[in-house]
């Protein structure tokens, strides 16, 4: 017979979650709310973290989409550029694509590699190498365009088309706004700093 004096069994204390960590949700529902909880966050966020977000998804599977075509998306905004005609002033190409002139160069020999692009003394200046596209690399622009919109596709899939096509039209009044703001110099120069001009050379006496 159990004396009246014994002490009652402890009972187990449940588990808390270790400080800092998040409790466990279980259920659609709550994971749902979750995102909207982060969505309501996002609506008054700065447009600069907002269109990050989106660039860095965007360009992630971009460039996954053109892996087996050996080129970056960098390689398809040059594609673009010298699609509209030849060039000759890789400082204008690298202000378009904002990157440096020296980033231009090893761009084209990417692309020439390729057989996507060819170098060939300017019919204005004889001095000036000029960079035209190739039959093929227009047929290699026209493959990552169409890998692109799929992107695009799968980006934008929770807008209908007329949300898609306003959308674009946004961003290009955007984009035409800027172009027209003057440039400090290529995004990918570290802050405070510009690319150096290139000095002609000079004749040795």
């Amino acid at each position: 017979m159990t004396s009246s004096n014994s002490p009652a069994p402890a009972r187990a204390l449940p588990e808390r979650p270790a400080t800092g960590a998040l409790p466990v949700v279980a259920g659609a529902a709550s994971r749902g709310a979750a995102r909207d909880a982060l969505s309501l966050d996002e609506q008054g966020a700065p447009l600069g973290y907002l269109v990050t977000k989106v660039g860095r998804a965007t360009t992630s599977r971009f460039t996954e989409a053109l892996a087996d075509l050996d080129i970056r998306p960098k390689h398809y905004g040059l594609l673009a550029a010298v699609a509209q005609g030849p060039a000759d002033d890789q400082q204008a190409i690298g202000r378009a694509l904002n990157v440096v002139p020296s980033a231009v160069v090893a761009m084209i020999d990417d692309l020439e590699a390729l057989g996507a692009v060819e170098r060939h003394p300017s019919a204005a200046d004889r001095r000036r190498t000029e960079v035209s596209i190739t039959d093929d690399g227009r047929a290699l622009l026209a493959a990552a365009t169409e890998r692109g919109r799929a992107v695009d596709d799968e980006i934008l899939a929770a807008l209908d088309a007329g949300e898609r096509a306003a959308l674009h039209a946004v961003l290009g009044r955007v984009i035409t706004a800027l172009d027209q703001v003057p440039d400090d110099g290529p995004l990918t120069s570290p802050p405070g700093r510009h690319a150096a001009p290139v000095e002609p050379a000079r004749s040795r006496a």
